[in-house]
């Protein structure tokens, strides 16, 4: 399943620490996107996630194409393994098949002797 989510989030920080590399420190970049410097260090540790609006903003704040993450979006969904859908079952469930009960008390025997499934 293509996490789009997780994909976007991996190419954010690594363009925040691009902008780092390049001597611009985490409070301006925070600043530049209008967030807090603590928010983004929860980001970059993997504790909150890099939304699609953040995402743009970080785009025009430092004139960052999106098309490159769009593009790593694009080669993930062309390697990523076809997953079957949830509802196309695999294997071939059999009627459920009544069973003894040597457990049960006997207010319980009792009831299912005379109410059987």
């Amino acid at each position: 399943m293509l996490n789009v989510a997780k994909i976007r989030k991996e190419w954010f920080i690594e363009q925040i620490e691009a902008l780092k590399e390049r001597g611009i420190p985490y409070v301006e970049i925070a600043a530049l996107l209008g967030i807090r410097p603590q928010y983004l260090n929860l980001v970059k540790n993997t504790e909150r996630g890099a939304s699609e609006k953040l995402t743009l903003t970080l785009c025009e704040a430092f004139d960052i194409n999106y098309n490159d993450l769009l593009e790593r979006i694009r080669t993930y969904e062309k390697q990523a393994p076809e997953i079957p859908e949830v509802n196309e079952p695999h294997i071939e469930i059999s009627p459920q098949k009544k069973y003894p009960c040597t457990t049960m008390s006997q207010p319980v025997a009792d009831t299912m002797k005379r109410n059987p499934m």
